[in-house]
C-alpha cells in the first residue's frame, strides 16, 4: 500500500487535522501517476479509531497493510479525538466531527483520489468507539455505505434514562455524578457504573430527551430505522470475553424481536476487549475485499 497523511486545515472543526488514507499499490512496471490517474474508481473503507487512541494505532497495532496486500481499495482513517465521531458545538470554537465528515473529509477524498462514490463500493467500519460511531453514522447517513462493521462495541442504551427525560444536562450531570452505579456503564467496569466521558455524551445536551432523540442514542435511531424498513447492512464483531459481548448478545435479541434478522454477529472465543486486529481481520473477511 502507499500511505498518504494528510495534513488538513478544515474549516469545520476550526483547526488542524490529520487523516491517514491508503492506497492501492500501482503494481510491477506501471507509474503511479498512470495507475491512479484512470477511469478506475476505487472503493473506499472508512476506518473510524478508538478512544484514547488516532488514526496510527491501525497502523501500528493491526496488520492492516498485509490485509490489503493484492486488494484494490482505498482505506481513509480520519482523526476523531475522544469526540465519539459526533458533533461537539460546546468544545471551543465547537468541534462538529460528524459535519466535517460528511460535509468536508468526503467531498475532498472524492475529489482528490480515485473514489468511488457509489454506497455499494463505500465501507464502513470502526473499533470500540469507532465502533459505536460507525453504527451511529451508518444509522444517520445509510444512503451513504454499503455496509457498516461494529467491532468490539454496542448499541447505545435508553431505557435507563426513561425517569430522567425532562432532567437538564446539568441536573443529569449532578444526579449522575452523585452516585454513578446508579446508572449502567457502556464503556467501563460495571461496579463502577457510568463513566465521566458517558454522562458527559449525555449531559452535554440541553435536556435528556435531547440526547434520546440525538444521533447518538443509537438504540432508539435503530428502532426508527427498523419500524421504517431502513435497516443499513451491518456486522457485528467482538471477542467473547469483551465487555461488550453481552450487551451486543442483548441487541441482537432486541434486533430479532423488531423483526430484523438479517444482521451478521460474530464472537470470537477467547479474546477480549485489546484485540483490535482480531475484529479487523473478521471483519475484512466478512465485507469479502
Amino acid at each position: 500500500m502507499n500511505q498518504i497523511i494528510l495534513r488538513q486545515r478544515s474549516r469545520k472543526l476550526m483547526l488542524n487535522t490529520w487523516v491517514c488514507v491508503l492506497l492501492p499499490e500501482p503494481g510491477m512496471g506501471k507509474r503511479p501517476e498512470d495507475y491512479y490517474c484512470r477511469e478506475k474508481k476505487y472503493p473506499v473503507l472508512w476506518l473510524l479509531h478508538g478512544a484514547t487512541c488516532d488514526m496510527e494505532d491501525f497502523i501500528y497495532r493491526t496488520h492492516l497493510e498485509q490485509m490489503l496486500l493484492g486488494k484494490e481499495i482505498m482505506v481513509v482513517i480520519p482523526n476523531g479525538l475522544n469526540s465519539d465521531f459526533a458533533n461537539h458545538m460546546e468544545f471551543g470554537t465547537g468541534y462538529p466531527f460528524t459535519d466535517y465528515l460528511f460535509d468536508e473529509l468526503m467531498p475532498y477524498i472524492y475529489q482528490m483520489f480515485p473514489a468511488s462514490r457509489r454506497p455499494e463500493d463505500t465501507y464502513l467500519a470502526g473499533y470500540s468507539m469507532g465502533g459505536a460511531a460507525a453504527l451511529m453514522l451508518a444509522l444517520y447517513r445509510p444512503e451513504k455505505f454499503g455496509q457498516a462493521g461494529v467491532l468490539g462495541s454496542s448499541v447505545r442504551e435508553s431505557e435507563f434514562l426513561g425517569p430522567y427525560l425532562d432532567y437538564s444536562g446539568d441536573e443529569f450531570r449532578r444526579e449522575a455524578m452523585a452516585d454513578r452505579r446508579k446508572f449502567p456503564t457502556e464503556f467501563g467496569d460495571p461496579a463502577y457504573g457510568i463513566t465521566l466521558k458517558e454522562i458527559n455524551m449525555i449531559s452535554r445536551y440541553p435536556t435528556v430527551r435531547d440526547y434520546v432523540d440525538s444521533v447518538e442514542c443509537t438504540i432508539e435511531r435503530f428502532d426508527d430505522a427498523a419500524k421504517a424498513g431502513k435497516v443499513p447492512s451491518l456486522y457485528f464483531c467482538c471477542g467473547d470475553q469483551d465487555s461488550c459481548c453481552e450487551k451486543v448478545k442483548e441487541f441482537r435479541n432486541h434486533a430479532e424481536k423488531m423483526g430484523v434478522t438479517d444482521i451478521v454477529y460474530e464472537f470470537v472465543p477467547g479474546y477480549g476487549h485489546d484485540r483490535m486486529d482480531v475484529t479487523l481481520e473478521r471483519c475484512f473477511a466478512h465485507f469479502r475485499f
